[in-house]
């Protein structure tokens, strides 16, 4: 027996037409193999009934139910063609064209293009007002992510535009978003800075400066932005650029200027510590003198980290310059140094001997 023809009959659109018709039911679409014989096919084709479902009138014209019952995936066929399982698809809506004899072809996924990321050159270029922030941003990232290799050229260029947008205080967001490109260049392009450390301290000191009591994130920024840079070129160096602003600054750049040569004495060998006390001293000495507390507190601070990391060698330099008051203030501060560290010394023994 031929198979049957699997071909769409849709309901009867007159005023009599059920209205429990599903919109989208599903019906099954026959497998390609089956495309050939419908063509020869004398069986009639499929209907559906009032209730809904979808019936197949064999060649006997019994209605031979779904495989697996009702919402089954299969159909059985009369004759002698074999029970096949057929998959189900959305019927075509009421009056809808004819159902397709074979499997509708699989569309193969597409994926976004990867958008390809400007040269630093290419930034530069595209540079301007309104596009100033976001190429800041970009060179941020840069700097993190491009070798050495692809600055060597455009460095220049973009130093020159970083330092001039530190001075434009009136674009909201460009001198905290220029900040933030000199920091990642300072980490990511340390090398770069050898031959500018000093141009772009300057303007870091002038940038902390301008900034009002009220910008203290501003502040904080260029505070952090000058510790870096100072940390990437050699010690002597940076002593050198320190030392004049330690000698005669107002409190407020002194105090944060006192505070990064501390901990650029900190990164010394005692022995060029030791060498360089004749230019450090005669600023922290008048930086103990200062009405300002805070830039007080800072002169003593460092004045004690001289201390630790000569020991007694720097005794006679200190008795020297310092009132006999000063002296025992800062005598003070270095016994207590001295017991925290050794507290912590303790400690850091016992977690090592009592770990398991």
């Amino acid at each position: 027996a031929s198979s049957p023809t699997l071909v769409w009959a849709p309901p009867s659109a007159g005023p009599s037409a059920p209205s429990k018709v599903p919109a989208a039911p599903l019906v099954p679409m026959p497998p390609a193999s089956l495309a050939k014989d419908q063509q020869h096919s004398q069986h009639p084709p499929p209907q559906f009934h009032q209730n809904g479902q979808l019936q197949f009138p064999g060649a006997n014209g019994a209605h031979p139910p779904p495989l697996g019952g009702a919402g089954g995936r299969g159909m059985a066929v009369s004759g002698s063609a074999p029970c096949v399982e057929l998959g189900w698809t959305a019927a075509p809506p009421s009056g809808g064209s004819s159902c397709s004899s074979a499997p509708a072809p699989a569309v193969a996924p597409t994926t976004a293009p990867q958008r390809t990321s400007l040269s630093i050159s290419e930034l530069l270029a595209n540079c301007g007002p309104s596009t100033q922030k976001s190429t800041l941003r970009a060179l941020a990232l840069a700097a993190r992510s491009e070798e050495p290799e692809a600055w060597e050229k455009p460095f220049g260029r973009v130093l020159i535009l970083v330092l001039d947008s530190l001075g434009q205080k009136d674009a909201q967001g460009v001198r905290e978003t220029a900040l933030l490109c000199l920091q990642e260049l300072v980490a990511g392009q340390p090398s770069f800075f050898n031959d500018f450390a000093e141009v772009v301290a300057s303007r870091l000191f002038e940038t902390y400066r301008s900034c009002t009591p009220a910008e203290t994130h501003t502040a904080a920024m260029v505070d952090r932005t000058i510790e870096r840079l100072l940390g990437v070129v050699d010690a002597t160096r940076a002593l050198e650029i320190l030392v004049p602003v330690v000698s005669s600054e107002a409190a407020s750049l002194l105090q944060m200027a006192m505070r990064i040569l501390a901990t650029l004495l900190q990164r010394m060998p005692p022995q060029e510590v030791l060498g360089q006390l004749d230019m450090v001293l005669p600023g922290v000495v008048a930086a103990f003198s200062n009405p300002d507390p805070d830039v007080r507190k800072a002169a003593v601070f460092c004045l004690v980290d001289v201390y630790m990391s000569l020991g007694e060698q720097a005794m006679p330099h200190l008795v020297k310059d310092l009132t006999p008051s000063q002296m025992k203030l800062v005598t003070i501060y270095i016994g207590r140094q001295q017991r925290e560290r050794e507290e912590s010394g303790q400690v850091s023994s016992f977690n090592g001997s009592g770990a398991l």
